[in-house]
């Protein structure tokens, strides 16, 4: 701990006396044999040698006056003269002895407060702490209170006392200077609280000590030597154990090493703070200091070494694979470096090709561990990862044989490797389609798994429920439901409950007990969420179809459908099945909400032919036109519809156009039923001529609705007279084709020949729709022909025969 210098004290002290010697006058003496004229002339070149540095020299001078002119009045400040220079040539014994004859010679000195204070610490320095701690003492008494005398002596006589071992009294001097302001221009003070500090330091109190230096290390204007100590000693109290504040200790080095870079202890300082920023994983900023120490002190010294397996290890904790490997392969290269150290960087080495996938590498690396140091104790670990990258490489069989080998090793010892390792060969098994060894083992491991987790141990339930997918793959084992609904047992969680539900599902499914099956399915549709239930309620459908339970599947899909859940996905593939099943029930009715939504599937889901030629006439026969028309279409764009039933499904889909009034339509259907008779080489049929009939009435063309009429009516004669069968569709052609002719005689005042007609109509066809038609225009020709009372007649037969038809006049 650098002090103010002796000579410092003097200076005073020593002007006066050059003052008072100059002052003097000259005496008679005889000259000295060196050349000087006078003694006078001796003390001015004393004074010269010793303001010039000359020390030495002017010890040698001073001896020689003092010899010549020991009573001289110039001697005291020649004494003074040469106890300066003692003091800066180091001669410390010969200064305090020295210092001691001048006071005995002088003991009113002007100089002699300076000169005991010189004294004390020249005793001090040679180890006098005794005789030191008396000068002190003494002079302590006659100095005034917080002066800086005062402070500074009060603080060396703590100093002796501690040294001497009288720490209580040295305790009690130092705590007179800390009890006053802590100031840097009073520097005892500052010296005070560092001594303390390190006493309790001494004590092992490092964290009280590193208290006490904070409030210092904040002061400004301290001597760079003093700051200097207080910053080092404080870093080192907050960096060794066992305080180990590495961010404080962080903030001091930093803060040292921006002050005195230069420093020769930088180093050091610099080695340490490398080591905090590490161990509070700033693993960026130390491999960027590093480097800048690298290029400061490129030659490294053996603690250096510890820089490198830290920088490794900073690449590693930044995830660094690539940058880390260099690193741990120089470490492990080291022949300086400890083995374990070495052992150990080839354990991270593989750690790191681990990380980087590169298996093949992880593999051998871990093959030449194994033989370098068949008793690690990390080997058994790293085997496991050797059988993990086996597997990674497909080298499936390598990596069993491994597990294998290892379950009976890892057995004898901690049951949590040997469960990791027996759940990896289970994988392995599992994925290579040995699906009952899997499960063996799997089960296994359950039955000697604890109750709960235990640390690293996991429990029974995590691996009977990793056994559970693996029996799904095994027809019929007999393990599998029993195992599921052990796992239910205790369930409270909705999420849990589902899933195992599932698994028993699949479990019963496979078994084909349907009526498991169907249990489990019951369970689990009050814990589905409304997005879940379609699913499920599908599947339950399923099932009972599988039974043949006909009413209870349509009741599933009816719930199914009704639910704004349901994907549209899986309404495409529902609606067919519940139309079918509700069409072979005899529930047409039931099945028209239905039709609507499955004829707007675009394109629409397969419904057979013959179900749809069902619907398709049921719907027309109830006056449902619309859905009538969809099922004809249907039929139409079917890809496998035969040609030759186009022309009948035309006629019919015009028919149901027709009664619905799109009278457009149905004309372009008819133009297509006639093109394809045209391309087949065939006649107009009844059914279309009547159509075209009827048509023309309705357009009040009655020259060509006569026309179409009688072809309709002749063709049929004729296709009669051929192969005996009428040649017509739909039952209303032939009453639609009378009704036309009628219609068609009575618009050209034919009455006899419409009344004929007419009269045909509703005697030979008994048509609800064209028969009461067909008497109104018999009434109307027996009006116009002047015989009221038959077209009365006929009008009262009309409401007898038909009480309920209403229609406009013919």
């Amino acid at each position: 701990m650098k002090r103010p210098p002796l000579l410092a004290l003097l200076l005073p002290g020593i002007a006066g006396l050059l003052w008072l010697a100059l002052s003097l006058p000259a005496q008679d003496l005889p000259l000295p044999q060196d050349g000087l004229l006078s003694p006078e002339e001796s003390v001015a070149f004393i004074q010269g040698l010793e303001a010039r540095g000359l020390h030495g020299e002017c010890v040698l001078q001073a001896d020689g006056f003092l010899r010549r002119y020991p009573g001289h009045p110039y001697r005291e400040q020649v004494e003074m003269w040469r106890i300066r220079s003692l003091l800066s040539l180091g001669r410390t014994s010969e200064a305090s002895e020295a210092i001691r004859l001048h006071l005995k010679d002088f003991p009113q000195s002007p100089s002699r407060r300076e000169l005991m204070r010189c004294l004390g610490r020249c005793l001090q320095e040679t180890g006098n702490p005794a005789e030191a701690l008396a000068v002190y003492q003494e002079l302590l008494g006659s100095l005034p209170q917080d002066s800086p005398e005062e402070e500074e002596t009060r603080y060396r006589v703590a100093v002796c006392l501690a040294t001497l071992g009288r720490e209580k009294e040295a305790r009690t001097e130092l705590r007179k200077l800390v009890s006053r302001p802590l100031d840097a221009t009073h520097l005892p003070r500052v010296y005070a609280r560092q001594y303390l500090a390190i006493m309790r330091q001494n004590e092992g109190d490092s964290a009280a000590a590193l208290s006490m230096h904070q409030p210092l290390l904040s002061l400004k204007g301290l001597p760079d030597a003093l700051r200097q100590e207080l910053l080092l000693t404080a870093g080192y109290l907050a960096f060794l154990p066992p305080v180990q504040d590495y961010g404080q200790a962080l903030s001091v080095y930093g803060a040292f090493l921006s002050e005195y870079p230069e420093d020769p202890r930088a180093r050091e300082v610099r080695r340490n703070l490398l080591s905090c920023l590490y161990a509070l994983g700033k693993h960026e900023e130390y491999l960027q200091r590093l480097q800048d120490y690298r290029r400061l002190y490129p030659s490294q010294e053996p603690q250096d070494r510890e820089l490198t397996w830290l920088a490794a290890q900073s690449n590693m904790a930044l995830r660094r694979w690539e940058e880390a490997l260099p690193l741990l392969q120089q470490v492990a290269d080291d022949q300086e470096a400890s083995p374990a150290r070495r052992q150990q960087a080839l354990s991270s080495r593989i750690y790191c090709l681990e990380a980087l996938k590169r298996h093949g590498e992880t593999a051998e690396e871990i093959q030449r561990y194994a033989q370098a140091y068949p008793q690690a104790q990390d080997l058994e670990q790293l085997l496991l990862c050797r059988a993990a990258a086996l597997e990674a490489l497909g080298r499936t069989e390598e990596a069993i044989q491994l597990y294998e080998s290892l379950l009976p090793r890892l057995a004898a010892g901690d049951p949590a490797p040997w469960q990791r390792a027996a759940l990896a060969l289970v994988k392995l098994r599992e994925a290579k389609g040995e699906y009952r060894q899997a499960a063996d083992l799997c089960l296994e491991l359950a039955r000697k798994a604890p109750d709960t987790p235990q640390g690293a141990l996991l429990g029974k339930e995590f691996f009977q429920e990793t056994a559970l997918p693996i029996l799904v793959k095994i027809p019929d084992d007999p393990r599998a439901l029993p195992l599921v609904d052990q796992l239910l047992q205790g369930k409270e969680n909705r999420e849990e409950q589902m899933r195992l539900l599932q698994l028993r599902y699949l479990f019963a499914l496979e078994a084909k007990a349907l009526p498991q099956v169907e249990e489990t399915l019951l369970r689990l549709l009050p814990l589905c969420s409304p997005a879940q239930a379609p699913q499920w309620l599908l599947r339950k459908a399923q099932v009972h179809r599988l039974q043949k339970r006909y009413e209870d599947t349509v009741k599933d899909y009816q719930d199914l459908l009704a639910r704004g859940e349901t994907p549209q996905e899986m309404r495409r593939e529902t609606l067919p099945d519940i139309l079918a099943l509700l069409y072979y029930l005899k529930r047409p009715q039931e099945a028209v909400p239905y039709l609507e939504e499955f004829f707007r599937l675009s394109p629409p889901e397969p419904l057979s032919r013959t179900l749809l030629g069902h619907i398709a006439g049921e719907r027309h026969a109830r006056r449902d036109f619309v859905n009538a028309q969809r099922a004809l279409r249907a039929l139409l764009d079917d890809r496998e519809c035969p040609p030759q039933e186009k022309p009948d499904l035309l006629l019919r889909l015009a028919d149901a156009q027709f009664q619905a009034g799109q009278f457009a339509l149905c004309r372009e259907s008819l133009q297509a039923v006639a093109d394809l008779r045209n391309a087949q080489g065939d006649l107009p049929s009844v059914d279309q001529l009547a159509f075209q009939a009827e048509l023309a009435i309705l357009e009040n063309r009655a020259d060509a609705a006569l026309t179409y009429a009688k072809q309709a009516l002749a063709g049929r004669h004729e296709a009669q007279s051929t192969d005996g069968r009428d040649d017509v569709l739909l039952p209303d052609s032939l009453p639609r084709a009378t009704w036309a002719l009628a219609r068609a005689l009575l618009d050209l005042k034919a009455y006899d020949e419409a009344f004929s007609a007419a009269t045909q109509g509703f005697i030979l066809r008994h048509h609800p729709v064209y028969s009461p038609r067909c008497y109104l225009i018999a009434a109307a020709a027996k009006d116009a022909l002047g015989d009221s009372k038959t077209a009365q007649e006929l009008r009262q037969n009309l409401q007898r025969e038909y009480p309920d038809f209403s229609s406009p006049a013919p």
